[in-house]
């Protein structure tokens, strides 16, 4: 508890109402400051409302495929702190991430429990390699000298195996078989305080960060796992936020805290929401400017366009190579030092395969299991893991769309079935260094015999990619016979 003397509350007595602009910041931000945003879709507007004003954003988002991720989700979102304070420990090197946290999933494909519920299932050795992707992402932390925290919520989901906290729900499906492994924590202003102040002493440990500025999401809560209805969930969930931060914030003198959850609250839903449930761009935006002025930074014209990682890097392949090499940390990096002076795109692009791929460009890796019999006359599904080794996009689109496509070789190596391979769309644009799965349809031949089956990328009107190096391809050999029972899908 604390106490105040009744001089100082009748000095604190007001009756007015908060404006952000009104807001005092104990302490002063510089234009040369480094920004990182640690958060959920909140959180990425505010990157946005930052990079607008020309400062340094070392979270802007990593690109991930877009099969993996649904439409408005972060790979890199957190939502909890302690989540906050296990990604840091892993991208440092203090701590290992488990094993256990990828979990088995149907088709053998694998979850990320660190991962939203809506991120998608991968193969294992995707899911290490996105995982490892990751942890460079948050290891720019290093390099930032502020760190902006939006907290998302207090209840959470525990892993009983591992003995972490979860970002999300855990997958149903692999839920439903392990029940004994989950369980729902519900945290309250004290909970939430420890995990807060570790989290800054993290921080602080590993990184230039001098200042923090926390703040409490004002997203709704749609859905709680409280024996109780969603409107006091929700007002129980951000209390023990907004009460966690008020008593950090009286403790520190480097940690801020900025109301935007209590000024949004005192607004219609409809004036704060967007069809989307999100908080509406130009609140969060007006919102950032009053921030950036409490704390002596005074807004500057939004002069610079909108950055999106994925098409920055989808536009300039020679970037996107020299990130994958590690010699530029991000696109936004290179955008921000050199991309922007020489004019390149920043924005979010329609791209189309209108130009053919350079024979040098076409490089890529194939793994598949390819069956040792197949009937004639029918079709099948092929489970293909595909890596984009070149610097080039892939995409079905455009002039020259490329497909996953196949030819059948008879005994004596000649090009059979002409004109009737079936063309698989790729799932999205495969920027360089990307990898994804998809199932590819194929067409068995119409006579029996031992056949060859290749398997590669085709750019439509241009070439084979197995043609311009036989390592792009994958090759195996077929029994087709008559036979009647199929494991196949029509």
């Amino acid at each position: 508890m604390q106490s105040i003397s009744y001089e100082q509350a009748r000095k604190n007595q007001t009756a007015r109402r908060l404006e952000l602009a009104y807001v005092r910041m104990p302490f002063r931000l510089e234009s040369t400051d480094r920004f990182f945003f640690f958060g959920s879709c909140t959180a990425r507007q505010m990157e946005r409302a930052f990079r607008l004003r020309g400062l340094d954003v070392l979270s802007t988002s990593p690109a991930f495929p877009r099969d993996e991720v649904a439409l408005g989700n972060h790979p890199h979102d957190r939502y909890f702190v302690p989540v906050l304070s296990q990604e840091i420990a892993w991208a440092f090197g203090k701590e290992r991430f488990p094993a256990e946290s990828l979990v088995p999933m149907p088709r053998n494909l694998w979850a990320d429990l660190q991962f939203p519920t809506r991120a998608r299932a991968v193969t294992h050795a995707r899911a290490l390699a996105r995982r490892a992707e990751l942890e460079r992402y948050f290891s720019r932390l290093d390099e930032a000298t502020v760190a902006v925290i939006d907290l998302c919520g207090a209840d959470l989901w525990f892993d009983r195996t591992t003995g972490l906290a979860l970002n999300a729900i855990p997958p149903d499906w692999f839920a439903r078989r392990h029940p004994e492994r989950f369980e729902y924590q519900m945290w309250d202003r004290d909970d939430c305080y420890e995990a807060l102040r570790a989290l800054r002493r993290m921080i602080m440990d590993v990184s230039a960060v001098t200042r923090i500025i926390v703040t409490v999401n004002r997203q709704p809560l749609f859905r709680t796992f409280r024996p109780t209805d969603v409107t006091q969930a929700e007002a129980a969930d951000k209390s023990a936020l907004v009460g966690a931060a008020a008593k950090l914030v009286a403790e520190c003198e480097d940690v801020a805290y900025f109301p935007i959850f209590e000024a949004l609250s005192a607004m219609r839903h409809d004036d704060v929401y967007d069809a989307h449930d999100h908080v509406r761009e130009d609140l969060l935006d007006g919102a950032m400017a009053a921030m950036l002025h409490a704390c002596g930074v005074y807004d500057a014209a939004t002069a610079e366009p909108d950055y999106d990682e994925a098409a920055y890097l989808r536009a300039n392949p020679d970037v996107s190579e020299a990130v994958r090499a590690g010699s530029v940390r991000s696109g936004y990096h290179h955008w921000y030092a050199q991309g922007r002076a020489q004019g390149r795109v920043a924005a979010a692009l329609e791209l189309a395969q209108d130009v053919p791929i350079e024979a040098g460009a076409m490089r890529v890796r194939l793994a598949t299991k390819i069956p040792g019999s197949v009937p004639t006359d029918r079709r099948f599904v092929l489970d293909i893991e595909l890596e984009n080794l070149g610097p080039a996009v892939l995409e079905t689109a455009g002039q020259y769309p490329v497909y996953l496509c196949y030819r059948w070789y008879d005994a004596a190596g000649t090009w059979t079935e002409i004109g009737h391979s079936v063309h698989t769309a790729l799932p999205g644009a495969l920027m360089p260094g990307e990898s994804t799965t998809l199932k590819a349809i194929v067409a068995t031949p119409k006579s029996a015999g031992r056949h060859v089956l290749a398997v590669t990328l085709l750019q439509q009107n241009v070439a084979w990619f197995d043609d311009v190096d036989p390592a792009n391809g994958f090759r195996g050999t077929v029994l087709v016979d008559d036979w009647d029972v199929v494991e196949a899908v029509q």
